[in-house]
C-alpha cells in the first residue's frame, strides 16, 4: 500500500500494514533533538475517517511524550553503561 511504502521499509511493518488494510491513518514523527527517530501511526479500518485538528493535536502530544520517554530510556542506559565502565576502570587500578 502507499501507506506502508511511504512510512517504512521494514518488512515486518509492511506486512502488518497490508494485513490491517487501514481505511485511513494519521502518522506523526517522533522527534528527539530535532531528529526523527520514528513515527507514531494511528489507523482506522473504517474508510473515509476524517481526523480532526483535535485528533492531530492529541496524537502529536502523545508522540512528543513517547519520544521524550524513548530518549530518557536511551540516556539512562548510556549512564548505566558509563557507570559500569568507570567502576571497572577503578577496580583495574587496584
Amino acid at each position: 500500500t502507499a501507506l506502508s511504502h511511504a512510512a517504512s521499509s521494514n518488512d515486518d511493518w509492511l506486512s502488518l500494514a497490508d494485513e490491517l488494510n487501514p481505511g485511513s491513518y494519521l502518522s506523526v514523527p517522533l522527534i528527539v533533538q530535532g531528529r526523527p527517530i520514528g513515527a507514531l501511526t494511528v489507523a482506522s479500518r473504517r474508510g473515509g475517517r476524517q481526523y480532526s485538528d483535535e485528533d492531530v493535536e492529541v496524537v502529536q502530544d502523545i508522540a512528543r511524550r513517547a519520544a521524550a520517554a524513548i530518549e530518557a530510556a536511551r540516556l539512562f542506559q548510556f549512564a548505566q553503561k558509563e557507570r559500569r565502565r568507570a567502576e571497572e576502570a577503578n577496580r583495574a587500578k587496584d
